[in-house]
C-alpha cells in the first residue's frame, strides 16, 4: 500500500489488498487505511468478495454477479433497499450491525454534563458495534465516553439507536 500511495495516483485500485490477513490484523489494518484514505483523500476502488468489509471500507457499493452489476448504492442504501433474491441473500438484516462498525463512540455520544457518570468508560475511538456489544455483554445501557482534548461523553442505548436511525441516514 505504501507504494502504491508513494506515486499519488488519482485513483487507487486495490483488489483484496486484507484477503489474506488474520481477522485481528485485517480489522486494525482497515481502520488505519481508512484514516489514511481520509487524510489523503484518494478515490479508491477496493475489490473485495467480503461483504462485511464491503460494508466497512465502502462509500459506495457496487455488487456484480456472473460478471454484470446487480445492484449499487451508499453501504445503508445496500443493507436497507430493495433488492432481488440475490443481493437480499449478501445483505442480510445481520448486516445493519456493521454498519455501526463504520462510525466511532465519539461521533454518537453527547458531553455529559448533568447527568450521572455511567460505570464504564470506552475510548472515543471504539466502533459504535464494540460500543453496543459492550452495553450487552455488561449489562448496562450508558457508557462514559473519553474523547481526546474535549469534554467527556455518555453514549446511552437511546442515542445509539437516535444516531443510528438519524446520523447513518445523513451520511455521518
Amino acid at each position: 500500500m505504501a507504494r502504491a500511495l508513494a506515486a499519488d495516483p488519482p485513483i487507487l485500485l486495490m483488489d483484496e489488498p486484507f484477503g489474506s490477513v488474520d481477522p485481528l490484523n485485517r480489522e486494525r489494518l482497515q481502520r488505519s487505511f481508512l484514516d489514511i484514505q481520509r487524510t489523503l483523500k484518494k478515490t479508491v476502488l477496493f475489490v473485495t468478495h467480503d461483504v462485511s468489509e464491503a460494508l466497512i471500507m465502502g462509500d459506495r457499493i457496487l455488487l456484480m454477479r456472473e460478471g454484470r452489476m446487480v445492484r449499487s448504492g451508499t453501504p445503508r442504501e445496500m443493507v436497507f433497499g430493495e433488492g432481488d433474491a440475490f443481493s437480499k441473500a449478501f445483505f442480510g438484516a445481520e448486516m445493519a450491525l456493521k454498519l455501526l462498525s463504520r462510525h466511532q463512540a465519539r461521533e454518537a455520544c453527547v458531553i455529559g454534563e448533568g447527568q450521572e457518570a455511567p460505570g464504564y468508560v470506552i475510548p472515543g475511538s471504539m466502533p459504535l458495534s464494540d460500543a453496543l456489544a459492550m452495553m450487552l455483554v455488561k449489562g448496562c445501557g450508558r457508557l462514559w465516553v473519553t474523547r481526546e482534548g474535549e469534554a467527556p461523553g455518555v453514549l446511552d442505548f437511546d442515542g445509539l439507536m437516535t444516531f443510528f436511525r438519524e446520523g447513518e441516514a445523513n451520511g455521518r
